[in-house]
């Protein structure tokens, strides 16, 4: 009976692990039944009770709910003589704001309007402001922008007027006042940032972007119908990389779309606990055929860039993707750049392990190398390094690097790169050397 207890307690954090998940697939009813009847016969017992379970099921009960139409913070709503002191100490603040007064009636007529308005009221004089062209006042607009970052501090915007007025920054780009421009791009990214890390990953991510879809060109409208969770993450980069996103087309944020996906989708397998159980076994067959369908769309879209320079532009656009880019990091032309991009998004758990710490920079860089010079072996006996391992070790980068580089010296059939993939070996055994001589 206690190896039935085990091995339910087993089962109860498999199905707990992809219930939780965000790439939740369909699972069969009487295995999970039989695992619940199990698990009620292990906590029920009283040898079990010392039994920590504490860290292995989340706890939702401190969830904060939050509605996409209310503002980023909660403060009560001031009343216009209030609404005034608080503008006049704002424009005061700013620089040089005693030569455009016009200015303060302009904001004052906003703040003191509906602030169901704010947003449509904010776009309207941003869109003017960029329309003034050749004519513009560059004085006046840099007032303009201390003065919308000041609001963003000290007024209770709602989100909608938040978004709007990043939306229309993210716009304005020139060099001629782009100091002022960056802090106030800035400031409201960090409060979008915010509001959306706060949302519960169902019904508030879900108004959310119901709310996003309704700004029109404003607002952020997801190419894909991802999962709640998804969304979530895909919307967090999006308003870190705004200019990024004004400038993709359709086709492209669908595909950025998809790798965010498929590297949340890769992190998420390479924690299940196994796969020696039904269970187990069915995850890791659903991991693997939608984590190839995400490869597949990333890999034909680098394909698809075969006039001269989009490969270029594209390896530039990954590089600006935070932590869901892939970095080039040396100066390759455009054949070895679509290699490169290719190859990593095919084996994106390797070039995880290699981006992530700067200590395998030298290693990332040399592995460029081999990709560039040596395309087809390597993918080949990269496959067959893979086919060895078992379950969520295919997903884990960590630790996979110089295993694969041991398993390609004894594979490769070209005596070049066989002294290559040595060489790589023999830095990392000296790099480990000084480490331990540090360390003693």
């Amino acid at each position: 009976m206690t190896r039935l207890k085990i091995l339910g307690l087993y089962w109860y954090i498999s199905i707990h692990f992809i219930l939780q998940s965000q790439f939740f697939f369909p699972v069969c009813t009487n295995v999970s039944s039989v695992a619940e009847d199990l698990v009620k016969d292990v906590l029920s017992k009283p040898e079990v009770t010392e039994v920590d379970t504490k860290g292995l099921v989340e706890d939702h009960s401190t969830s904060r709910s939050c509605s996409p139409d209310v503002s980023t913070h909660e403060k009560p709503q001031l009343l216009p003589q209030e609404v005034r002191n608080i503008w006049d100490q704002i424009f005061q603040k700013s620089w040089g704001s005693n030569q455009f007064p016009e200015l303060y009636n302009t904001f004052l007529e906003v703040l003191l309007s509906n602030p169901e308005e704010w947003s449509d009221r904010m776009i309207y004089f941003c869109e003017t402001l960029e329309l003034e062209g050749p004519r513009r006042d560059i004085n006046k607009q840099i007032v303009i922008f201390q003065v919308l970052n000041l609001i963003g501090e000290e007024f209770d915007l709602d989100i909608k007027a938040v978004q709007a007025i990043l939306s229309q920054l993210t716009k304005m780009d020139s060099d001629l006042w782009m100091n002022d421009l960056k802090i106030a791009i800035k400031s409201y990214t960090w409060k979008m940032k915010d509001y959306i890390k706060r949302l519960s990953e169902d019904r508030e991510i879900l108004e959310f972007s119901s709310m996003e879809k309704n700004l029109g060109k404003n607002g952020l409208k997801l190419s894909g119908d991802w999962s709640p969770g998804n969304q979530k993450q895909i919307f967090l980069l999006w308003t870190s990389c705004m200019n990024l996103y004004t400038q993709a087309d359709s086709e492209r944020k669908r595909v950025i779309e998809t790798q965010v996906v498929y590297i949340n989708q890769l992190q998420e397998a390479s924690k299940f606990p196994g796969n020696k159980l039904y269970i187990g076994m069915e995850y890791m067959h659903w991991a693997h055929r939608k984590l190839k369908e995400y490869k597949e769309t990333m890999i034909d879209y680098i394909k698809s860039l075969k006039v001269e320079g989009q490969v270029n532009e594209y390896a530039s656009f990954q590089s600006n993707l935070k932590r869901y880019g892939i970095n080039i990091l040396n100066h390759w032309g455009e054949k070895e750049k679509m290699k490169l991009l290719i190859f990593w998004s095919n084996y994106m758990p390797m070039y995880l392990e290699l981006s992530k710490d700067m200590n395998m920079f030298q290693f990332q860089l040399m592995m460029e190398e081999l990709i560039t010079q040596n395309f087809e072996e390597t993918s080949l006996i990269m496959n067959q390094f893979l086919d060895q391992l078992e379950g969520s070790n295919q997903f884990k980068g960590s630790s996979s690097f110089f295993p694969f580089i041991k398993y390609f010296s004894e594979n490769t059939g070209s005596p070049k790169f066989k002294l290559k993939s040595i060489d790589i070996l023999n830095v990392f055994e000296e790099r480990t050397a000084r480490l331990l001589d540090h360390q003693l």
